[in-house]
């Protein structure tokens, strides 16, 4: 999700199932040799990082705009964006944790009390960010429990801080994200005729604007947060009141010898400009499902 603005001052850089690997028709397997889609996960060591392909993720991220992704044995162990952000994702024990050298001092963010379901997925969490800022420390807790639906996929955040509380709510349609509610605002996607494939990026959650208790896209690559939408949006609108909305349209380019996504965010209206959202995978997914 975009990223909602901690308390006190710090800029972060930039925050189903993927049906087609390397344009093989072949079933998605889980690392255990079964099938993803009979919902079966290898996923049942409650300290060890789940692997990417036990969520239908067989071509996984190993670039996104600023970020780049490490893998071991197909989990994802690090994200590093320059030029000194880390993200540490770690087994026995299960641990998530984020690093930023600021002019102050250091600035950590450490995740701890992780509860999963069977499928491996997080249901409980705690967060405690601290460091310096203007001088002095600061330290700051906040917790939130997430459910799923029978398919895996994220339905629900209720979170607690020290200040506020939250509820955000997702609703799934055919294996797709269609709309999220936070507050007053409800963002609402269009897949038009489902003709591009996901091969495992939750952009959805970057586009909407809410506090959460992973505040960054790249926290849903680590397999821990449910399953990707099945297709890539091609567009979508906010509703910030039950009838004014803005307009987005998602323009998608794929290049199969690069293995490069980038989906331009426009507004319809207003700004002619376009945020770029790039993607790289490891080999070469098949994007376009009339292929």
């Amino acid at each position: 999700m975009k990223k909602y603005l901690w308390w006190f001052t710090l800029c972060l850089l930039p925050l189903g199932l993927a049906g087609c690997g390397d344009g093989d028709s072949e079933m998605p397997k889980n690392s255990d040799g079964t099938n993803v889609e009979d919902g079966s996960s290898s996923n049942n060591d409650p300290e060890e990082l789940p692997k990417l392909a036990d969520i239908g993720i067989v071509n996984p991220v190993i670039a996104m705009t600023n970020l780049s992704f490490t893998y071991n044995d197909g989990r994802l162990t690090e994200v590093f964006s320059a030029p000194r952000d880390y993200y540490l994702f770690g087994s026995h024990p299960l641990s998530i944790k984020y690093s930023y050298e600021s002019k102050d001092g250091p600035f950590n963010t450490v995740y701890q009390n992780i509860k999963r379901n069977e499928d491996g997925f997080i249901t409980y969490v705690e967060r405690i960010n601290s460091g310096r800022s203007q001088g002095h420390y600061h330290e700051s807790f906040a917790s939130a429990t997430l459910t799923y639906d029978e398919e895996g996929h994220l339905v629900k955040e209720e979170g607690r801080s020290e200040n506020s509380e939250w509820l955000v709510e997702y609703e799934w349609s055919d294996s797709n994200l269609v709309e999220v509610r936070y507050r007053d605002e409800v963002y609402r996607f269009d897949y038009g005729e489902n003709e591009y494939l996901n091969p495992g990026i939750f952009i959805q959650f970057s586009l909407v604007n809410a506090q959460t208790i992973f505040d960054q896209e790249l926290y849903y690559y680590s397999g821990l947060l449910g399953r990707p939408s099945k297709n890539i949006p091609i567009g979508y609108y906010d509703y910030y009141t039950s009838h004014d909305f803005i307009s987005h349209v998602l323009n998608l380019s794929y290049d199969p010898l690069e293995a490069h996504l980038d989906l331009v965010d426009k507004k319809l209206s207003g700004s002619t400009k376009g945020y770029h959202h790039h993607y790289y995978f490891e080999g070469s997914p098949t994007i376009y499902s009339k292929e």
